[in-house]
């Protein structure tokens, strides 16, 4: 897994999570995050107020997005438990 620092810039990752991105904080409101199959990589914000570029497996991905505090979808947990790399999109 690779995790830049890309505090300060905008439109970070194929899914984008921070704030500064969405116009509020995720974590906050409780909205499920729901991973596309095909993205490489995600933009999020941890508790320290710095935003990052995580690009890994789907599994890491998962992980790290769990690990900042937002909420993942059902169906990616267990697609992402089964080790599905199948390559379908899932929205």
């Amino acid at each position: 897994m690779k995790k830049t620092n890309m505090t300060g810039y905008t439109v970070v990752g194929d899914l984008r999570l921070s704030a500064i991105d969405v116009g509020f904080d995720m974590r906050r409101t409780g909205h499920l995050v729901k991973l596309p199959k095909t993205f490489t990589s995600v933009g999020l914000d941890d508790g320290r107020g710095e935003t990052w570029l995580i690009e890994g497996t789907r599994t890491e991905m998962i992980a790290e997005i769990q690990a900042n505090g937002y909420r993942v979808a059902a169906c990616d947990l267990a697609s992402s438990a089964k080790g599905d790399r199948s390559g379908r999109g899932n929205l």
